[in-house]
């Protein structure tokens, strides 16, 4: 006794629902089972038995036992609360960057499967084309024409395919200009020479009908002593003929055109891959990061967890019996082999 104060001391069984008696046990993690209650200056203070046992030291006031009693709680709580605070500003930049992350993995799922959709259509719809294509090539440019513009209509999405089959349309139409233009001035030419079959005769003339050549004496009664001259002639081409060398170079104009076209389908079909590609390497990039996303999540995960049970692992439990303390003692065993802790 000091200063002629009263002590009233009060021994009582620990309460768990009592927060001094709880923060107490957790500071000074050692529980002894009985807590003093007395008082001082007409307050109340609540103190574990070795807090008494010290105090009972004639070499340590009381004042400076409860003084270092709270300095070392107050120390417990500052460190609970400073791994708080930075769990706190950790999670936090984390939090976002995963929902950054979400939406900007959401976004680009959702582009690349439309992309993939309107691809796959594309594609299929290009198959049947060209298979159209090879089956129809015939004599005529202008059925190879059609086909070609019914392909390059599926590629009007594609700012590269306008040119082609502009430059391509021109190149056929070019064709069969000069193609009809040579045609129709071989069937003038072939009409002038053989379109009736008439024959120049003067006094004297042969034909030899086996060479298909015809001699003519065109100076005939000229002078006495003058020598027959004779000029050959070539004998002018049928009309059947004429039909038949047209109709065979046309035939050969038009498979140099279905050979444009068919180059054509190639270098579409090129493009096609190499645009398949890239859309194939970029759904892998999404999913390479969905996977870096995933990992970092499940690292936070175990984090948190490891956190909560370490906390658990230190909360005090000689206040529990029987069943109890057993499965708590259990769960502590298992949590530090878990994670191999030292304490």
């Amino acid at each position: 006794m000091q200063g002629g104060e009263k002590r009233l001391l009060h021994y009582h069984k620990i309460s768990t629902n009592e927060s001094t008696v709880t923060a107490l046990s957790y500071g000074l993690n050692n529980i002894e089972g009985l807590i003093v209650v007395f008082y001082l200056r007409g307050e109340r203070h609540d103190l574990l038995k070795v807090a008494v046992e010290m105090a009972s030291d004639k070499q340590m006031p009381l004042d400076a036992c409860i003084t270092r009693l709270g300095e070392q709680i107050d120390a417990k709580r500052h460190n609970l609360a400073k791994i708080e605070s930075k769990w706190k500003a950790t999670i936090r930049p984390l939090e976002e960057k995963k929902h950054n992350l979400e939406e900007a993995i959401c976004a680009k799922q959702l582009d690349s499967q439309h992309k993939h959709q309107n691809w796959k259509k594309l594609k299929k719809d290009l198959i049947g084309s060209l298979a159209e294509f090879y089956k129809d090539t015939g004599h005529l440019t202008g059925n190879n024409m059609f086909h070609a513009l019914m392909l390059a209509r599926f590629f009007d999405a594609c700012f590269w395919q306008a040119k082609l089959v502009a430059s391509s349309r021109k190149r056929h139409v070019d064709k069969r200009g000069s193609r009809a233009v040579q045609v129709g001035s071989r069937a003038v030419h072939n009409e002038s020479m053989g379109g009736s079959k008439r024959y120049k005769s003067s006094g004297s003339s042969s034909f030899n009908t086996e060479s298909g050549k015809a001699s003519i004496n065109l100076n005939t009664n000229v002078g006495d002593n003058d020598e027959d001259e004779v000029q050959e002639i070539r004998r002018p081409m049928g009309r059947h003929k004429a039909r038949y060398a047209t109709k065979k170079k046309g035939s050969r104009a038009s498979g140099s055109s279905s050979m444009n076209d068919e180059a054509l389908a190639r270098l579409m079909v090129t493009e096609m891959t190499a645009q398949e590609k890239e859309q194939r390497d970029s759904f892998v990039k999404i999913k390479r990061r969905e996977v870096e996303w995933r990992e970092r999540e499940l690292a936070a995960q175990e984090y948190r967890q490891r956190q909560e049970d370490v906390r658990f692992y230190l909360q005090p439990y000689d206040h529990l019996t029987g069943e109890q303390r057993m499965a708590m003692k259990e769960a502590r065993a298992e949590i530090k082999a878990k994670y191999n802790l030292p304490y």
